[in-house]
């Protein structure tokens, strides 16, 4: 396939690839392929793509064998995430976890179970969640929200 990609910083550049296979990281959709401007292995996350420009080309491939775990999350350095989504939150938590992640509980939560790097991003990620969203574990991430949430509270207290 061919399309156009644009990197981080929005630069654009023209790619023709072998596509392997989706892959689900970091909240994030991406296409592992072998690209052939760069002739390696490359990850392009999907929303980089500009599907206007999509060709499926009228090629075959012998598919090529991707190094060993590429595409892969690094698990070092992450922690195990156990988080408690209300129902009406279904349709986000659906679009942003792997579906293997999410079990539907039987009062209509959801609970996703996952390994993520706690970084700063993944925290303020979480945030964005509100009261949609209780953190089971890690405990230091809960005590994280709870501060969080308690800024926010002293924030619009009425002065």
């Amino acid at each position: 396939m061919k399309f156009d990609y644009y990197d981080a910083s929005g630069n654009q550049t023209e790619r023709t690839v072998e596509a392997v296979r989706l892959i689900f990281k970091e909240s994030s959709w991406y296409l592992q392929a072998f690209c052939l401007k760069r002739d390696d292995w490359r990850i392009f996350k999907l929303f980089r793509i500009d599907w206007r420009t999509m060709k499926v080309l009228n090629q075959s491939f012998e598919p090529r064998t991707p190094p060993e775990a590429f595409g892969q999350d690094d698990l070092a350095g992450t922690t195990r995430l156990i988080l408690l989504f209300e129902r009406n939150s279904e349709h986000r938590v659906r679009e942003e976890f792997a579906p293997d992640s999410i079990t539907y509980r039987e009062d209509g939560r959801l609970l996703v179970q996952l390994e993520s790097r706690l970084d700063q991003r993944t925290r303020f990620y979480l945030l964005s969640y509100g009261a949609e969203l209780e953190v089971l574990e890690p405990s230091e991430l809960r005590r994280w929200l709870h501060v969080q949430a308690q800024k926010i509270v002293e924030t619009y207290r009425a002065k």
